[in-house]
């Protein structure tokens, strides 16, 4: 059976799994920025903002250990809900000025992009500068004012490493993610692959097998209508013929009545067998059903060769075919047309070849007629 296309690349389930790498890589993450906010807050005193990073990671770290229940969606809420939280907390610790809001909101649009959630991530950008644009006049109007001497801070090594590790952590952050989002469709562009090889197969197994026949593994009439139409057209370029050979066996069905259906069978297996060794490369041996098969001549030059060919297949076919320590004798009716002196399509040559078989059934059997 062939898969099913969609199957090949499921974008649910890889929007499931960039989410959950996102969840373990930004849980590192915010571990750490708890030492760091901890060790800050030792050094240059403690305050309000610190207590909204802790109540935001945690509030983050409690939604971690619930994700497995949690649905797409509601993962991508939390986690874009953290970030923005993150956002406007450090906007409103450091003034506009900074870069980490900046850094936190790449992060943010980013995952959006990479999640194929365009609208959303348009919608975030917007909300972002209102949200900056805000702050910044709340400090420009003295709405909003920093709790801590500014001046003092920013000369501050601890403000400076905090600063630099908290951005260092999101591009380690980003860095880490990135490769792994990479092997990650990187194993699915393989597994893909694989699966277009397979169906390739597959299809190449089902063409075939619709093209030949199950028992004899000869073409069908299906493609020895191809073969003779190509045929048909390179003796009429070449200004030569080709001819269209009907053939049935005689005494076959005595052996399917007197010794079984695996006796005919075997039969028509000794006979494909004889056909294609009998048969040059350009020339095509079908069976039709049954006892009757078909045979497509390549280019000839004469009547002479095509008589040639039905006396060496009266030959082969007239052996006895051994089974079970029987030696069972048939023979073989043939009928020829020849293009393009008696038609110039497939199905006027088969039924005139056809007609010519039944000639030779009248007279006597074992024996080839070529239409006049």
């Amino acid at each position: 059976m062939l898969q099913d296309d969609k199957m090949l690349f499921d974008w649910e389930a890889t929007r499931e799994a960039i989410i959950d790498e996102f969840f373990k890589y930004l849980s590192i993450v915010v571990g750490l920025s708890f030492l760091l906010i901890m060790w800050r807050a030792t050094q240059v005193g403690f305050t309000s903002s610190y207590v909204s990073y802790f109540v935001g990671g945690i509030v983050y770290f409690t939604a971690l250990s619930f994700r497995k229940k949690m649905s797409f969606k509601v993962k991508v809420a939390v986690t874009v809900g953290f970030l923005s939280h993150s956002i406007m907390t450090t906007l409103h610790l450091v003034g506009p000025n900074g870069p980490l809001p900046f850094v936190w909101a790449g992060v943010v649009l980013f995952l959006l992009t990479l999640l194929g959630m365009r609208k959303t991530s348009i919608y975030f950008a917007l909300g972002f500068v209102l949200c900056y644009i805000a702050i910044y006049f709340g400090y420009r109007t003295g709405i909003i004012e920093l709790n801590y001497d500014f001046n003092i801070a920013i000369r501050s090594s601890p403000t400076w490493i905090t600063t630099f590790a908290a951005s260092g952590l999101m591009i380690g952050l980003l860095i880490f993610f990135v490769d792994k989002i990479r092997r990650m469709f990187q194993t699915q562009i393989r597994r893909i692959s694989e699966q277009l090889q397979t169906i390739s197969t597959q299809r190449d197994e089902i063409e075939y097998l619709a093209n030949h026949d199950q028992l004899t593994i000869l073409p069908t009439i299906r493609l020895s209508r191809d073969r003779a139409e190509m045929v048909m057209k390179n003796a009429k370029r070449a200004d030569k013929k080709s001819a269209i050979l009907f053939l049935d066996l005689d005494g076959f069905k005595a052996i399917n009545d007197g010794h079984g259906h695996d006796a005919g069978d075997h039969v028509l297996i000794d006979v494909a067998s004889r056909l294609t060794s009998v048969l040059r490369d350009s020339d095509t041996a079908c069976r039709v059903g049954g006892d009757e098969f078909l045979i497509v001549l390549g280019v000839v030059e004469s009547r002479d060769d095509i008589a040639d060919v039905c006396e060496r297949l009266i030959n082969a076919i007239g052996k006895p075919v051994e089974f079970e320590g029987s030696e069972l004798s048939i023979g073989v009716s043939i009928g020829a047309a020849l293009f393009p002196e008696h038609g110039q399509t497939f199905d006027t040559l088969r039924s005139k070849a056809d007609s010519a078989m039944y000639g030779v059934k009248k007279a006597g059997r074992n024996n080839y007629i070529m239409v006049t």
